[in-house]
């Protein structure tokens, strides 16, 4: 049996806010406003801190793509362009150049 923690019964004033939190996180969760400025450097930092709490080395880049249709088609590049270096596949040095 589990102890209950928490009740709105016991605090109503929490309850009175629950709507207005749940419109404001609803209306977030599903928008599809595009990123601004301080959206992006808030979103670089949130990066390098979990690295940082990772005890892992942030990334030299971060992207930001317009759509996850090109997040998808992006990544897609990026992981093949990243496995052939690491295999030592050279298509050739123009390609190669181009995509460093």
């Amino acid at each position: 049996m589990t102890t209950k923690l928490y009740s709105f019964k016991d605090h109503p004033e929490h309850e009175a806010q629950l709507k207005a939190y749940s419109d404001k996180w609803i209306e977030n969760a599903l928008s599809t406003k595009p990123m601004d400025d301080d959206e992006r450097a808030l979103c670089r930092t949130a990066v390098v801190e979990m690295y940082e709490a990772a005890k892992l080395p942030a990334p030299k880049h971060i992207v930001f793509v317009p759509s996850p249709f090109v997040l998808r088609f992006a990544g897609g590049f990026a992981s093949a362009i990243w496995h052939m270096r690491k295999s030592g596949f050279k298509p050739d040095q123009a390609t190669d150049q181009a995509t460093d």
